[in-house]
């Protein structure tokens, strides 16, 4: 039985810390499944009010504009994985580690990329009141991730 306030304390924030995690692998989880961009645009669609028909103009968007994104996405893994061992060879050189550096520099602005060509269609689409609570979203959302 737990008597000392100090050990009730610890035993809440070890829980607290329990349920963290879980979460995060939750979420990490579910990002792999690719639901993480379904939550998103119901999200987006209940907090900026979209209207059915700008919820779906946003889905074909997004479609259009994320073919081939899986192909990227493990292109980055797999660099990432050969950057690693790299690392661990005995025979490293930077040289070779540069290289897929900067393929893997060239990637990440291709995903860059394709998220600006979103955000550049999409905003269009929205009325100017849904922009400006859209754009108090990303800043909110901006200083939550810094914190």
């Amino acid at each position: 039985m737990i008597s000392s306030p100090r050990s009730k304390t610890l035993v809440t924030l070890c829980t607290l810390l329990a349920l963290i995690c879980c979460t995060c692998v939750q979420a990490t989880e579910a990002q792999a499944k690719g639901r993480q961009g379904r939550n998103l645009l119901a999200n987006l669609s209940s907090a900026l009010e979209l209207t059915p028909e700008q919820i779906a103009e946003i889905k074909a968007v997004i479609q259009d504009k994320t073919q081939g994104l899986e192909g990227i996405r493990i292109q980055l893994k797999a660099n990432r994985a050969m950057l690693k061992q790299m690392a661990e060879l005995p025979d490293f050189t930077p040289a070779k580690a540069e290289a897929i550096a900067r393929e893997q520099g060239e990637i990440l602005a291709k995903l860059i990329l394709i998220r600006t060509e979103i955000r550049a269609q999409v905003l269009p689409l929205l009325t100017p009141e849904q922009r400006t609570k859209a754009k108090e979203l990303t800043e909110f959302l901006k200083g939550f991730y810094k914190s």
